[in-house]
């Protein structure tokens, strides 16, 4: 849920065929908890070797899925400096 029209496009060229997946693109703040509820389990793939994990990545979006009550597989980010 969510990403750029670029996301979007690259993850449709490698996984549109794929029964298992939805692309389902942006959602508004009043549709997300329901997709949220949905799906069988939320993912937050964090590394401490990329910039965008260890400086830009929220962690409400961590709040929101523990909000909605569905399971979580999620990675702790620790960026290299600082270990």
């Amino acid at each position: 849920m969510g990403g750029t029209a670029v996301d979007i496009a690259a993850f449709t060229k490698m996984y549109g065929n794929d029964a298992r997946v939805a692309i389902i693109g942006q959602k508004s703040d009043s549709e997300r908890p329901l997709y949220l509820r949905a799906a069988d389990m939320c993912v937050l793939p964090n590394s401490g070797e990329s910039d965008i994990s260890t400086t830009f990545t929220s962690p409400l979006k961590l709040f929101g899925y523990m909000a909605s009550g569905t399971p979580i597989v999620a990675s702790i980010a620790e960026h290299p400096r600082s270990a």
